[in-house]
C-alpha cells in the first residue's frame, strides 16, 4: 500500500510531466506553462537518464524546468550524480531504483 506525499514536501501534487516526451527544452517550457494554466497544484517533470550514443539535452531540460519553477523531478537510469549542487538547490530528486539491489549500493 502506497503513503500518501508528506506535506512537508508539497500540498498537493498533481501529477509528473514527462520532459523527454517534449521534443526540445524549449517545448517542456511550453508544456510546462500549458499545465501550470490547468492546474494551482503543484505538479514534478520525469527526466529518465538512459545510455544513448547521441543524448538529448539533458542539461537543457533541466534547466529549462527549473527556471519554470518546477522543484519536484521524478528519475532514474545512469548518472544521478548530475542532480547534486549548483542551479539545483532547492529542487526535490525523487531517485527511482530498478531493484533493492540497486538501491542499496
Amino acid at each position: 500500500m502506497s503513503r500518501p506525499v508528506p506535506s512537508r514536501l508539497t500540498p498537493v501534487l498533481t501529477g509528473i510531466l514527462t520532459a523527454l516526451t517534449q521534443p526540445s527544452p524549449a517545448a517542456l517550457r511550453t508544456a510546462i506553462r500549458e499545465t501550470r494554466a490547468l492546474t494551482a497544484n503543484t505538479f514534478g517533470v520525469n527526466m529518465t537518464l538512459l545510455p544513448s550514443i547521441n543524448p538529448p539535452d539533458y542539461e537543457g531540460y533541466a534547466r529549462a524546468a527549473v527556471e519554470e519553477g518546477v522543484r519536484i523531478f521524478e528519475t532514474a537510469g545512469n548518472n544521478r550524480e548530475c542532480w547534486v549542487g549548483g542551479w539545483r538547490r532547492g529542487v526535490q530528486v525523487v531517485y527511482r531504483y530498478g531493484g533493492l539491489q540497486r538501491g542499496r549500493s
